[in-house]
């Protein structure tokens, strides 16, 4: 079976009602993917095939 994960991120940044303004996001995305991929990496029954920007491929 093949299986693609996705962060679904749409943009760097999100409007947050708490604090009246956009809050950038990209920093937090970017240790969401970095853990998966390490998760991934560390699992002996998974095979990462690659890792890619954008999708779909």
């Amino acid at each position: 079976m093949d299986f693609v994960c996705t962060a679904g991120v749409l943009g760097s940044r999100k409007w947050s009602w708490k604090k009246l303004r956009f809050v950038d996001t990209s920093t937090w995305v970017e240790k969401l993917e970095g853990d998966l991929v390490a998760v991934f990496q560390a699992d002996p029954d998974v095979e990462v095939v690659g890792t890619f920007e954008e999708f779909p491929l």
